[in-house]
């Protein structure tokens, strides 16, 4: 899914926990929960959040993006989602954090994804809710 990267937005909440890593994975779980940051210099402008199995009792619970703003510099953040499934669709989700740097991050609940299946997702800053992606940064988990 490279050649199509897809960019849209996602909430997030409740990170604390993530919100410090690189990538971080559920170990001994099928599902895996991956945060990247922005890439603004010298700041930590955003996280982008993938949970796999968000409530990590297997496939009945949802998967879950989310977007997380940690610098007041008046700026959103802004996650996206996207992945193929086993029949050949292709699906796309986005969040953004559009209420400032505080403890409430933007969640978008998604479909079921089969577990195993990859997913790629972007995290980007932006100057409003037309303004250019900046700071992006990209990464893959695995529902």
């Amino acid at each position: 899914m490279n050649s199509r990267r897809l960019i849209f937005v996602g909430t997030a909440a409740a990170a604390a926990l993530l919100l410090g890593t690189g990538q971080a994975s559920a170990a001994g779980d099928p599902s895996t929960t991956v945060s990247i940051r922005t890439t603004d210099s010298g700041a930590t402008g955003g996280t982008g959040i993938f949970w796999g199995d968000y409530n990590g009792h297997g496939q009945d619970n949802p998967e879950v993006l989310g977007a997380c703003d940690k610098q007041s510099d008046g700026l959103r953040v802004y996650a996206s989602v996207g992945w193929v499934d086993s029949n050949g669709g292709v699906h796309a989700y986005k969040v953004e954090d559009t209420d400032g740097a505080n403890d409430v991050c933007g969640l978008k609940t998604l479909p079921n994804i089969a577990d195993g299946t990859k997913v790629n997702f972007d995290v980007c800053l932006k100057n409003g809710a037309n303004g250019a992606l900046r700071y992006c940064n990209e990464g893959t988990a695995v529902a």
